[in-house]
C-alpha cells in the first residue's frame, strides 16, 4: 500500500523537528558532589602564593621545562578534584581527560573531554565541593590532564567551541602554559591553578599571569588524607 500524503508529510515534519531539536540542558551543579572541608591553612597560603601579580615572576619554577605539570599515577587509584576558589569574571567550564603514559593524543581533536564543573562560580559552587574523576579506579601509568573552557557555561549549555585551555601547552593557542601544578608544603595538597586569559601580550593585552582564576586540589582519596598514588618527584613544592 502506498503511503498517504499525510503520512509522508508527518515523516518529513518529524525529521525536520528532530534535526532542529535543542540539545538537552545540563545541570549547573553536577551530580555526585561530595562536600568536604579543605585544609584550614590552604586558603591563606594560596592568597600568599597566588596574589593578583605575575606568577611567572613570583614562582618561575612552576614554568620550568623540567617541572612536572600533569598527574601521573604510580599505582591503581581513584582520583578526586576539589574546588577551592576562583577569581575569574567569566563563567568557565572545567573538566579532565586521560591517556596512558607514553600514548599522548597527537592533537586536541583526539581528546575525549569529560566535564566536571560546568560553571566555576560561587554560587553554584562552594569551597570544598569535590567530585570523583570518572567512576572507577584508574590503572597505574594513567596520565590525567585537565582543561578549562573560557566562558564555557552558557545558561544550561556548554560552549565546546569556545577557547579551550589545556594542561598540555602543546594543545593551546601559541603553545602557552595556562596552568600551574604544585604541592603546597604546609597542607600537602596537590594544587592546580588556571589562567583563563590566553597568555599572549600581542593578541590579548589584558593577560595578568596570576594563575588563580580557578583553583582546585587533586587527590587519590575523598577523605582528606595524604596523596600517595601520584608521581611527585619532579613536582614543584611551594
Amino acid at each position: 500500500m502506498k503511503p498517504s500524503y499525510f503520512t509522508v508529510l508527518f515523516l518529513v515534519l518529524s525529521i525536520i523537528t528532530s534535526c532542529n531539536k535543542e540539545p538537552e540542558r545540563i545541570k549547573e551543579v553536577p551530580d555526585g558532589l561530595i562536600p568536604s572541608t579543605p585544609c584550614p591553612m590552604l586558603s591563606d597560603r594560596l592568597r600568599t602564593l597566588l596574589p593578583r601579580t605575575d606568577c611567572t615572576k613570583n614562582h618561575p619554577v612552576l614554568f620550568n621545562d623540567t617541572t612536572l605539570k600533569k598527574i601521573i599515577l604510580t599505582k591503581e587509584t581513584e582520583v578526586y578534584v576539589t574546588y577551592i576558589e576562583q577569581s575569574a569574571v567569566y563563567a568557565n567550564t572545567f573538566g579532565w581527560y586521560s591517556y596512558m603514559n607514553g600514548a599522548k593524543p597527537s592533537s586536541a581533536s583526539d581528546i575525549k573531554l569529560h566535564v566536571l564543573f560546568p560553571n566555576i562560580n560561587e554560587p553554584p559552587l562552594s569551597t570544598g565541593d569535590k567530585l570523583q574523576v570518572g567512576d572507577k579506579k584508574f590503572p597505574a601509568g594513567t596520565v590525567i590532564e585537565f582543561f578549562l573552557i573560557e566562558q564555557g557555561w552558557q545558561n544550561g549549555f556548554i560552549n565546546y567551541k569556545g577557547l579551550t585551555l589545556y594542561t598540555d601547552p602543546s594543545f593551546n593557542t601559541n603553545q602557552f602554559q595556562q596552568h600551574i601544578l604544585f604541592r603546597e608544603k604546609d597542607c600537602g595538597n596537590v594544587v592546580l591553578g588556571f589562567e583563563d586569559i590566553i597568555q599572549d601580550e600581542v593578541t590579548n593585552p589584558f593577560w595578568d599571569n596570576d594563575f588563580n582564576d580557578a583553583v582546585f586540589t587533586i587527590s587519590d582519596n575523598n577523605g582528606e588524607f595524604k596523596t600517595t598514588s601520584f608521581e611527585t618527584s619532579k613536582m614543584a613544592v611551594l
